[in-house]
């Protein structure tokens, strides 16, 4: 008991230093937005704790935006661009990333509902597209199965093989897991067959703003002169440029390339030339 309470004790230690630099990073970047911040960031960042680090980076913001009254509008902004990135940061690089939100507001006798949503490119993750859609009146699950439908049908239309999708509503996320054939859910169904890989996850609604904000634009019918613009970062090349790797099944060797594609092009060559009895079941990919 006492050496199995040593090493937890001693990676809790180990793990002290890159959660300090993790901390004082976000606080750099909300005060002063720089790529190369966001690159460093990015770089040390542990996947498994994104959801930590964005509720700090959340808690922290509000804090400095009100020691710094006049820097509020543009503290927001950049923990708003940060939030997407840290969560961007879970996915596989080569799936598009996309998020998106409904909102109902029942005014009587007309409720009005909305959706938003926007997709990231998968490697570079680049801002590909963005909607803000009004809504027939529905009820808040209704809506947020329309916002699913609406990006699902973003993504095909992009040509996006994979997507990697975030929804603040546990309730969807958790039909989606236990019955995708549930009657309610048939053409965002129908569209995510449409794709080779499709995973959805959730998050907090604090943690997305950006998607709450067009789908509230949206309920308001100014969706209807078109989604508003929006200022995300590009993700720093050096981070996007990062080598990809495929590993064979059989002999283990590796083959690295620009892009996942690449890299397993290269390891399906390898399986015909010196495994030709297993040919592209040699391949052994990581998502």
């Amino acid at each position: 008991m006492r050496t199995r309470f040593l090493r937890q004790h001693q990676r809790r230690t180990a793990a002290r230093p890159a959660g300090e630099r993790t901390g004082q990073l976000i606080e750099r970047y909300l005060l002063r937005p720089a790529p190369d911040t966001l690159a460093e960031l990015l770089r040390g960042l542990d996947r498994r704790r994104v959801a930590h680090w964005a509720e700090h980076a959340r808690r922290l913001a509000t804090r400095l935006g009100r020691q710094h009254r006049g820097e509020r509008a543009r503290i927001l902004r950049a923990r708003d661009r940060l939030l997407v990135q840290l969560y961007a940061a879970r996915a596989p690089r080569h799936w598009a990333v996309g998020w998106f939100d409904a909102s109902v507001i029942p005014d009587a006798p007309a409720p009005r509902a909305g959706a938003g949503g926007f997709l990231l490119a998968p490697e570079t993750r680049r801002l590909v597209s963005h909607f803000a859609t009004p809504l027939a009146a529905a009820d808040a699950f209704s809506a947020e199965v329309a916002a699913l439908t609406l990006l699902l049908r973003l993504a095909v239309g992009q040509g996006m093989p994979r997507l990697w999708a975030f929804s603040d509503c546990p309730a969807l996320v958790a039909l989606w897991r236990r019955d995708p054939h549930d009657p309610r859910l048939a053409t965002a169904l129908a569209l995510a067959d449409r794709l080779d890989r499709f995973r959805l996850w959730h998050l907090p609604g604090a943690h997305n703003p950006v998607a709450h904000r067009l789908a509230q634009r949206a309920a308001q019918r100014d969706g209807a002169a078109g989604p508003p613009p929006l200022d995300l970062p590009t993700l720093p090349l050096e981070i996007a440029r990062e080598p990809k790797f495929c590993r064979c099944r059989l002999c283990h060797a590796h083959f690295h390339g620009d892009t996942v594609a690449a890299a397993r092009a290269a390891c399906a060559e390898h399986a015909r030339a010196e495994h030709p009895d297993w040919g592209e079941t040699a391949c052994f990919c990581p998502d």
